[in-house]
């Protein structure tokens, strides 16, 4: 496991939310990242974008919670994204075949312009 500290950074951009979150996303950080997930469903935001560029580790947990999480917004008729996803989250969503399921934008200059 990476040796780097788990950040999680959550931003109301406008019309959507966004989450940043960089360091090993695992199940120690999955009640963090859940808890700003449905901080932002409370008080009405359903289009949101997850950015994982500095993600150096991603467990089973970590991407269920991501799963788990886009068949809420598809259920509040909402939108999900990961952008610029570090390779580390390439790499697990294409061996787990999530990369399917879960949208994934690569090389997002302006994460404004992902739900446009």
């Amino acid at each position: 496991m990476a040796d780097s500290p788990f950040v999680l950074k959550p931003e109301e951009r406008g019309t959507y939310y966004l989450l940043t979150i960089s360091g090993p996303f695992t199940a120690h950080h999955v009640l963090a990242v859940r808890k700003a997930f449905e901080a932002a469903l409370a008080i009405g935001h359903t289009k949101m974008a997850f950015n994982l560029s500095g993600v150096d580790f991603l467990d089973s947990v970590g991407l269920g919670l991501l799963v788990n999480m886009k068949r809420k917004l598809d259920a509040a008729a909402g939108m999900f994204g990961i952008i610029n996803p570090s390779q580390v989250v390439i790499d697990i969503l294409d061996v787990s075949s999530t990369d399917q399921y879960l949208t994934v934008y690569r090389d997002v200059k302006n994460p404004d312009t992902v739900f446009d």
